[in-house]
């Protein structure tokens, strides 16, 4: 993955370097409109750190196309509920 592909998106969320407080808390991403380049809303974390929770609710996301307008990879499992996708 290119860094310049971090910067196209609407919303990132992204957790380097080894990190185990941020499994206490759980970050809520709810009722927004979010416009991005090649995803609308991105959420990564490295091997040596993990988010706690992540609920991702009622959002109107909008990308270059709907099938990634959500990323979410590597060692973070969100809570995907209710969300609408948008190609622009």
């Amino acid at each position: 993955m290119d860094m310049s592909d971090y910067y196209s998106n609407g919303l990132s969320m992204v957790l380097a370097g080894k990190n185990s407080i941020s499994d206490n808390y759980t970050n809520y991403i709810m009722n927004n409109k979010i416009k991005g380049g090649n995803h609308a809303f991105f959420l990564w974390s490295d091997s040596g750190s993990s988010y706690g929770k992540v609920v991702i609710k009622n959002n109107k996301m909008y990308a270059k196309s709907k099938s990634v307008a959500i990323f979410a990879k590597r060692y973070c499992k969100p809570s995907i509920l209710g969300n609408k996708t948008y190609k622009w």
